[in-house]
C-alpha cells in the first residue's frame, strides 16, 4: 500500500486489477439501468412540473453515471491493451 496525496493507493497484481474493472463496469452499468428506469420518470416529472432544479440535479447525475461509465471502458481498454502487447 502506498499513500499518495492524501489517499491510499493499492499496490494490486494485474489480474486483481482486471477483476476490480470488470466489476466496476458491472457496477456502474446496474447503476445506469437503475438510473434510466426510475430516474429519468423523476426527470420527467420535474420538467412537467417545473421543478428545474431537481431536473437540472438529475441530469448532472445521469451525466456523472455515464462519464464514469466511459472512463472505466477506458481503463479496461487500456488494460487489455497492455495485456495484449507483453
Amino acid at each position: 500500500m502506498m499513500k499518495r496525496g492524501g489517499r491510499i493507493a493499492l499496490q494490486l497484481a494485474p489480474e486483481e486489477n482486471a477483476q476490480n474493472a470488470a466489476e466496476m463496469r458491472l457496477m456502474i452499468e446496474g447503476a445506469i439501468a437503475l438510473y434510466e428506469a426510475e430516474g429519468m420518470l423523476l426527470f420527467r416529472r420535474a420538467l412537467t412540473e417545473e421543478q428545474r432544479a431537481q431536473a437540472a440535479a438529475l441530469n448532472t447525475l445521469e451525466n456523472a453515471l455515464y462519464t464514469l461509465k466511459d472512463r472505466i471502458c477506458e481503463l479496461q481498454d487500456a488494460y487489455m491493451k497492455g495485456r495484449l502487447t507483453e
